[in-house]
């Protein structure tokens, strides 16, 4: 397989148009180690997600968990 057809095929992960990545392959060989630019926005949109999740699942579950009788459930079956 050809440098170039590897880049571009790796280039899918990325999210990088092949188009632009093999222009650039063929610009600066094939010796050319591609690494995603990830920005501060994608850390901050991953974070507020998972509290947004993890709020939502502790509302929906606080509920229940306060009708469950402690005291029997602790006790054995015997």
């Amino acid at each position: 397989m050809s440098s170039l057809r590897r880049v571009c095929r790796d280039s899918r992960s990325f999210g990088v148009e092949q188009e632009h990545l093999a222009q650039f392959a063929r610009r600066h060989g094939s010796g050319v180690m591609i690494i995603p630019d990830i920005k501060l926005t994608s850390y901050l949109i991953a974070v507020s997600l998972t509290l947004l999740c993890l709020l939502t699942v502790n509302i929906m579950m606080s509920g229940k968990l306060r009708k469950i009788d402690m005291v029997s459930s602790l006790k054995s079956v015997d």
